[in-house]
């Protein structure tokens, strides 16, 4: 954990958006330009974003839409990631890449040195962790990789990016329905089950589906001094739309 910035509370938010299809038969296109204008109108972007609608008796943005993300957790720095992700370990941030920003410019949530706070996890990788969890936690989407499909993952070096664009993630459907829910509501109640849920399952948080988007500070006097968020962005871009199921409790509803 950051100690240097003692009037916020680190956490991670994911910006998780799935592509739109406008499939159309032979048959439909055949009857004029017009109806295929009428359907771009309607629809100007090729994603849509996935919002959660906050309970009203939440102390922090009650009734509020926000991204799916939460406070980090201690277990999203412990040394028991690296066995999970041993066979990227020795690949700059586990392969998810080193960004080219300089230290001095880096919101200080990103350049810190976990190391020096006795995190053996980059909190490049941790707050990715994190990130994945809470958006189980909290819409039943699960970002993971089956461990079969870890020789699958492309390992970034850098930043830069390449001409070709990277393909979109796929959700594993290699769990059903049953077992995901009981892991849900293990890891809801303890965060560190989610470490044991990936052990269990055989399979690694998809932290390089998530790419750095921005990072916010919540303003001073907008909620309680004991409610300010220092919080990591990431985007992630999924093929189709999840399905999505709200907690009921801290989540009431989803667009």
């Amino acid at each position: 954990m950051n100690t240097a910035l003692k009037h916020w509370r680190e956490a991670a938010t994911v910006i998780l958006a799935a592509g739109l299809r406008h499939a159309q038969s032979a048959d439909s296109l055949k009857t004029g330009l017009e109806k295929v204008t009428d359907i771009a109108h309607k629809s100007a972007f090729d994603y849509k974003v996935l919002l959660l609608k906050r309970s009203g008796n939440s102390g922090f943005m009650p009734n509020a839409y926000v991204f799916p993300g939460g406070l980090v957790d201690a277990s999203d720095f412990s040394s028991e990631w690296q066995e999970i992700f041993k066979s990227f370990a020795k690949a700059p941030n586990y392969g998810i890449g080193v960004v080219k920003q300089p230290p001095e410019t880096r919101p200080p949530i990103f350049a810190t040195d976990r190391a020096k706070l006795g995190s053996p996890i980059p909190g490049d990788v941790a707050f990715r962790i994190c990130a994945v969890r809470e958006t189980f936690e909290e819409s039943g989407v699960l970002l993971a990789v089956p461990k079969q499909e870890e020789s699958e993952i492309r390992v970034h070096t850098d930043d830069a990016r390449s001409d070709t664009q990277s393909a979109l993630t796929r959700l594993s459907g290699l769990w059903d329905s049953d077992v995901l829910s009981k892991w849900r509501s293990l890891v809801i109640g303890d965060p560190s089950n989610f470490i044991k849920m990936c052990k269990e399952l055989e399979c690694l948080p998809n932290i390089w589906a998530l790419h750095e988007w921005g990072n916010w500070l919540t303003p001073i006097g907008l909620y309680d001094k004991q409610r300010r968020y220092d919080t990591a962005f990431y985007i992630c871009c999924l093929n189709d739309t999840p399905h999505t199921l709200q907690d009921e409790k801290e989540i009431v509803h989803f667009k």
